[in-house]
């Protein structure tokens, strides 16, 4: 696997959390579905970033 730039890693976070922000917007006009289908992707994103994260360790 290739190795993740620290500075890449920490823009990945930075763009994931702009989401999350974005999802918590009650104001956004996102639907109810929409809103479940982003919260199963940020799942997942989140779960992908902590596990690079464990592996740059």
């Amino acid at each position: 696997m290739a190795k993740i730039n620290d500075d890449s890693l920490e823009k990945m976070w930075e763009a994931f959390n702009m989401l999350v922000s974005e999802q918590n917007d009650e104001q956004n006009g996102m639907t109810k579905s929409e809103r479940k289908k982003l919260d199963t992707i940020t799942s997942k994103l989140t779960l992908l970033l902590e596990n690079l994260e464990n592996k740059r360790l």
